[in-house]
């Protein structure tokens, strides 16, 4: 009986991929890991800025007040992001770019209370990785729906991203972090992970599986 249940669900997954090729949608297909890439996601359109889809529970973009306009959004247009998130399934906004004084951080937490949605803020720069008890924390939001976000949905986003693809579907180091970068399969079509020196120990983070040397 099981059986026959998985053939149906591996199916329905099958037309759902079908159809969306049909309609023109940009779908990354790797190692089990199918990555829905929109347009219009310069962050004043219906979407987040770098906005994608993961597995159809993983979105992951930029910050919702929009870094091209130096987060200028409206509080009006942080709750559409939100509410369009919680449409889609998301239960938990995780914030990377955690600087240690700004404004909109505790607003965007206000603004998630009010839409009864969760709010983790873990602190991630090129210097400062998470910890094996947040990598864990995150990888298990994910499983049941978040959004994750960094400034631009690039570099702390995309290590995120590759760490998800080491340890949900056990991709190498090398073919996660070519997930990630400019033109890779995950990467976000306002920019990717960016091949720059100063991102060394992001990719040591997920290259390594999380262990901090």
């Amino acid at each position: 009986m099981s059986k026959l249940l998985q053939t149906k669900k591996n199916l329905v997954f099958f037309r759902l991929f079908l159809l969306l090729i049909s309609f023109g949608f940009p779908i990354n297909l790797f190692a089990g890991s199918v990555c829905l890439k929109y347009d219009k996601v310069n962050g004043n359109g219906d979407f987040p800025f770098n906005f994608r889809v993961i597995d159809n529970k993983f979105c992951a973009g930029g910050t919702l007040f929009n870094p091209i306009t130096k987060q200028g959004n409206s509080k009006l247009k942080v709750l559409d992001h939100l509410r369009m998130l919680k449409k889609m399934g998301v239960k938990t906004i995780i914030t990377l770019n955690v600087p240690l004084t700004d404004k909109v951080t505790p607003l965007l937490s206000e603004l998630c209370e009010q839409e009864a949605l969760e709010h983790i803020k873990i602190r991630m720069t090129a210097n400062e990785i998470p910890n094996e008890h947040q990598t864990q924390l995150i990888m298990n939001r994910i499983e049941n729906g978040a959004y994750v976000h960094c400034m631009w949905g690039c570099d702390r986003t995309g290590a995120i991203i590759a760490m998800y693809l080491r340890l949900k579907h056990n991709y190498s180091g090398e073919d996660a972090y070519k997930a990630v970068i400019k033109g890779g399969s995950h990467s976000g079509k306002m920019g990717g992970f960016k091949e720059i020196a100063s991102n060394n120990k992001l990719i040591r983070y997920f290259w390594n599986n999380g262990i901090q040397f």
